[in-house]
């Protein structure tokens, strides 16, 4: 078994963290990011995350200098399902954010239809959304392109205190 970790969060240290403000003003959340991380062999910690320009990994010392950790949520998955994950996380690192899909959450609240980023470009909650689905072998959500950290939030909440499995 492997432990990983869902955690929200939000900018540390930085002068004027503008997006994340918006995101946390219109989700009414303390929160603008959601990440998975994990312990590797070594005893470190990596953060799997869409942010930025990219979707990237990021080390322990550079996860604990930009993250301000809101609320963490621990599950325990088997080797098969982290070896999903792994796959996962390797077909995406490196693809381009997608910040068009962020700034366009409003208007699908509006139900405006709009065109999406391609499935490569994806922001944080389709990201860990799209993740969780991989190490549960389903498909969590009909329109993960258009998740918000909320319902992430909340799908997360609800399996970690029913003390679901993923």
């Amino acid at each position: 078994m492997r432990k990983i970790i869902i955690g929200f969060s939000k900018p540390k240290n930085s002068l004027f963290p503008f997006f994340s403000w918006a995101i946390r003003l219109y989700e009414r959340t303390p929160y603008s990011h959601v990440y998975i991380r994990w312990q590797t062999r070594w005893n470190t910690w990596l953060c799997y995350h869409a942010a930025s320009i990219m979707i990237h990994f990021l080390g322990e010392k550079s996860f604990n200098k930009h993250v301000d950790i809101i609320e963490e949520f621990s599950f325990s998955i088997t080797s098969e399902q982290f070896d999903r994950l792994m796959r996962f996380a390797t077909k995406y690192v490196g693809e381009d954010y997608a910040l068009k899909d962020v700034l366009m959450i409003p208007l699908g609240d509006l139900h405006i239809k709009y065109p999406t980023d391609d499935e490569d470009k994806q922001y944080c909650a389709e990201l860990v959304m799209r993740a969780l689905g991989e190490i549960e072998g389903k498909d969590l959500t009909q329109d993960v392109n258009r998740v918000k950290l909320k319902d992430v939030y909340n799908y997360v909440k609800e399996k970690y205190e029913n003390g679901a499995k993923l």
